[in-house]
Protein backbone atom coordinates (compact mmCIF):
# COMPACT_ATOMS: atom_id res chain seq x y z
CA UNK A 1 0.00 0.00 0.00
CA UNK A 2 3.01 2.65 0.88
CA UNK A 3 4.37 1.53 -2.61
CA UNK A 4 1.17 2.55 -4.73
CA UNK A 5 0.85 5.81 -2.63
CA UNK A 6 4.61 6.93 -3.31
CA UNK A 7 4.01 5.60 -7.18
CA UNK A 8 0.34 8.11 -7.02
CA UNK A 9 2.49 11.14 -5.64
CA UNK A 10 5.17 10.50 -8.26
CA UNK A 11 2.86 10.70 -11.24
CA UNK A 12 0.99 13.51 -9.72
CA UNK A 13 3.93 16.01 -9.35
CA UNK A 14 5.58 15.25 -12.64
CA UNK A 15 2.00 15.94 -14.17
CA UNK A 16 1.80 18.95 -12.61
CA UNK A 17 5.32 19.99 -13.61
CA UNK A 18 5.46 18.87 -17.40
CA UNK A 19 2.98 21.03 -18.26
CA UNK A 20 3.58 24.66 -16.65
CA UNK A 21 3.30 26.87 -19.30
CA UNK A 22 6.86 28.72 -19.81
CA UNK A 23 8.30 31.55 -18.87
CA UNK A 24 7.68 34.48 -21.28
CA UNK A 25 9.99 35.51 -23.65
CA UNK A 26 11.88 38.70 -22.40
CA UNK A 27 14.06 41.73 -24.40
CA UNK A 28 16.03 44.68 -24.48
CA UNK A 29 16.27 47.25 -27.27
CA UNK A 30 19.42 48.63 -28.22
CA UNK A 31 20.34 50.86 -30.19
CA UNK A 32 23.05 51.89 -32.61
CA UNK A 33 25.41 55.00 -31.45
CA UNK A 34 28.53 54.85 -33.82
CA UNK A 35 30.04 57.52 -35.47
CA UNK A 36 28.91 56.41 -38.82
CA UNK A 37 27.22 54.10 -41.21
CA UNK A 38 30.62 52.29 -42.48
CA UNK A 39 29.94 48.21 -41.65
CA UNK A 40 32.62 47.97 -39.24
CA UNK A 41 30.70 50.41 -37.33
CA UNK A 42 27.45 49.10 -37.58
CA UNK A 43 29.25 46.25 -36.60
CA UNK A 44 30.86 47.32 -33.73
CA UNK A 45 28.93 46.16 -30.27
CA UNK A 46 30.49 49.03 -28.31
CA UNK A 47 28.27 51.56 -30.98
CA UNK A 48 24.89 49.47 -29.95
CA UNK A 49 23.55 50.54 -25.83
CA UNK A 50 20.46 50.89 -24.04
CA UNK A 51 20.11 54.08 -24.99
CA UNK A 52 17.19 55.33 -26.64
CA UNK A 53 17.51 57.74 -29.83
CA UNK A 54 15.81 58.18 -32.87
CA UNK A 55 15.90 56.61 -36.16
CA UNK A 56 17.82 58.89 -38.73
CA UNK A 57 16.29 59.67 -41.79
CA UNK A 58 17.33 58.55 -45.58
CA UNK A 59 18.01 54.79 -46.59
CA UNK A 60 17.92 51.62 -44.48
CA UNK A 61 20.86 52.32 -41.81
CA UNK A 62 20.88 50.73 -38.62
CA UNK A 63 18.68 52.08 -35.88
CA UNK A 64 17.90 49.06 -33.19
CA UNK A 65 17.35 45.93 -32.41
CA UNK A 66 15.32 43.78 -30.08
CA UNK A 67 17.12 40.91 -28.03
CA UNK A 68 16.97 37.95 -25.56
CA UNK A 69 17.68 39.73 -21.74
CA UNK A 70 20.12 36.50 -21.93
CA UNK A 71 22.80 38.07 -24.80
CA UNK A 72 23.17 41.83 -23.05
CA UNK A 73 24.60 42.64 -19.63
CA UNK A 74 24.95 45.89 -18.19
CA UNK A 75 23.62 47.66 -21.16
CA UNK A 76 25.86 46.04 -23.50
CA UNK A 77 26.64 42.81 -25.29
CA UNK A 78 28.13 40.13 -23.44
CA UNK A 79 31.55 38.53 -25.27
CA UNK A 80 30.31 35.82 -27.61
CA UNK A 81 27.72 38.38 -29.70
CA UNK A 82 28.45 38.87 -32.77
CA UNK A 83 26.66 41.46 -35.16
CA UNK A 84 26.49 41.18 -38.93
CA UNK A 85 25.98 43.88 -41.89
CA UNK A 86 23.54 43.22 -44.72
CA UNK A 87 25.64 42.35 -47.39
CA UNK A 88 24.13 44.67 -49.74
CA UNK A 89 23.77 47.39 -48.01
CA UNK A 90 26.55 47.28 -45.26
CA UNK A 91 24.59 50.85 -43.39
CA UNK A 92 22.02 48.45 -42.37
CA UNK A 93 22.09 45.31 -39.38
CA UNK A 94 21.36 42.18 -40.26
CA UNK A 95 21.97 39.19 -38.07
CA UNK A 96 22.66 38.98 -34.44
CA UNK A 97 25.02 35.87 -33.20
CA UNK A 98 25.89 34.48 -30.33
CA UNK A 99 29.41 31.91 -30.08
CA UNK A 100 29.10 32.00 -34.19
CA UNK A 101 24.92 31.16 -34.31
CA UNK A 102 21.67 32.79 -35.03
CA UNK A 103 19.79 34.27 -32.20
CA UNK A 104 16.29 33.41 -32.29
CA UNK A 105 13.99 36.27 -31.12
CA UNK A 106 15.52 39.20 -32.54
CA UNK A 107 14.21 41.39 -34.52
CA UNK A 108 16.17 44.50 -36.34
CA UNK A 109 14.58 47.50 -36.86
CA UNK A 110 16.71 48.94 -39.83
CA UNK A 111 15.19 52.70 -40.91
CA UNK A 112 13.76 52.67 -44.27
CA UNK A 113 14.45 54.06 -47.09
Amino acid sequence: MPFIAIVIAAALVFGASAFKPLKPFSTTTMYYHGGSFLQADVQTKSNWTTSSQSCPNGTAKACSVDVPDDIVSGGSFISTVSLEGTAGNPSALSAVKNSGNNVSGVTIHNKPN
